[in-house]
C-alpha cells in the first residue's frame, strides 16, 4: 500500500505535525491519502501491516444530538387564577386561536411542566393572551379559574 504524505502549510511554514506522523505506525488519514499516481510534492512511503494487527480503522463518526427536551418540573401543581401582566391568563394560545386545552398546555409549558392535566374557565372581563402578548377586555374574554399542570 502506498501513501502520499501531504504538506500542511500553516502561515507559510511546513507544520511540524507532518513530521510527527509515525511512518512505522498505522496509516494516518489526516496526513496521508492512498494514492496510485505520482505526486510531485509528496513524500511516498510504504506501509506494511505488522503481523497479527488489524488494519487501521478510523473511529466512527458520532452525530451530535442536542438535548431538545426542555427540563420539566416534577409531579404536578395547581395554579389558582393564574395571572400574567396583571391579568388572568386567557384560555387561548393566541388571539381567538386554540382555546381551552391548547391555552392551558401553553401556560403549563411556560411554568416548566409538560401539559395541563385539568382546568376550568371563567369570564373575568380582562385576560392576558400569552401567544399574542395582548390584553383582552370584554365579556367574551375567557380566562382560567385554575390550571393543574403536570408531567
Amino acid at each position: 500500500m502506498s501513501y502520499c504524505l501531504r504538506s500542511i502549510i500553516a502561515g507559510g511554514l511546513l507544520a511540524a505535525a507532518a513530521f510527527a506522523w509515525p511512518l512505522a505506525a498505522s496509516a494516518n488519514p489526516y496526513f496521508a491519502e492512498q494514492t496510485g499516481q505520482s505526486c510531485s510534492s509528496c513524500l511516498h512511503v510504504q506501509y506494511q501491516q505488522p503481523y497479527g494487527q488489524q488494519p487501521y480503522q478510523p473511529y466512527p463518526q458520532q452525530q451530535y444530538q442536542p438535548n431538545t427536551q426542555p427540563s420539566y418540573q416534577q409531579s404536578s401543581r395547581r395554579f389558582d387564577r393564574p395571572m400574567m401582566q396583571g391579568a388572568i391568563v386567557d384560555t387561548c394560545v393566541a388571539w381567538a386561536y386554540d382555546c381551552g386545552q391548547g391555552g392551558a398546555d401553553q401556560f403549563c409549558r411556560q411554568q416548566g411542566y409538560r401539559t395541563a392535566l385539568s382546568w376550568d374557565r371563567i369570564y373575568p372581563g380582562r385576560t392576558y393572551v400569552i401567544g399574542s402578548q395582548r390584553i383582552c377586555e370584554g365579556n367574551n374574554c375567557g380566562g382560567f379559574s385554575y390550571v393543574v399542570c403536570g408531567n
